[in-house]
């Protein structure tokens, strides 16, 4: 063999193992355990217009002492797309997030949605996020077929279509207070 057979050698293996450490992902049951914990992991969205989107942040804060990592996500339905998974490591104290996109089209009326994550925690490995919406047809106008909460005389900033599709400069969504009892 001569010189460039050698190093085409050289970089064929060199690429190979470049290509190879950088798909793999640590199997959670080995790696140390840390906790998490997501910053309104329940959120509840003002009504929204029919075929209107949402873009759907959740934060996830590593609390523990080890390295997060996130090994998989799936959703409840196929309206659901995961922008940005945080499947990379997560240091201890540092912060990442879900970023959905949320496609209400062809939906109406109330709709609840889960989206189901597994990652190298204790006690627990498996964590699901939830968010509901109602979906107001477009044939209702602003103004009929939702919840009473979001009638003008709850809302006279704004009016109805603030009402049904919530405050630009507010986050969009509301908890639940039995969530905050337990941060």
């Amino acid at each position: 063999m001569n010189i460039n057979h050698y190093r085409t050698f050289i970089l064929l293996l060199f690429f190979i193992c470049f290509v190879t450490s950088c798909n793999t992902k640590p199997d959670i049951n080995k790696v140390d355990k840390t906790t998490l914990h997501v910053i309104d992991s329940i959120k509840h969205y003002y009504p929204i217009a029919h075929k209107k989107e949402l873009n759907i942040p959740f934060r996830i804060v590593n609390t523990g002492k080890n390295t997060l990592y996130i090994d998989s996500a799936e959703t409840s339905g196929n309206c659901i797309i995961i922008k940005n998974s945080p499947g990379g490591p997560v240091k201890p104290g540092r912060e990442t997030f879900f970023n959905l996109q949320y496609k209400s089209e062809g939906l109406f009326g109330y709709n609840k949605h889960y989206i189901t994550f597994v990652a190298n925690t204790y006690p627990h490995t498996r964590h699901t996020l939830v968010f509901d919406v109602i979906i107001v047809p477009d044939e209702f106008g602003y103004g009929d077929g939702f919840d009473y909460r979001y009638e003008p005389s709850y809302n006279k900033k704004g009016g109805i279509k603030e009402a049904v599709e919530g405050d630009e400069t507010q986050q969009g969504y509301y908890v639940d207070s039995s969530e905050l009892k337990y941060k």
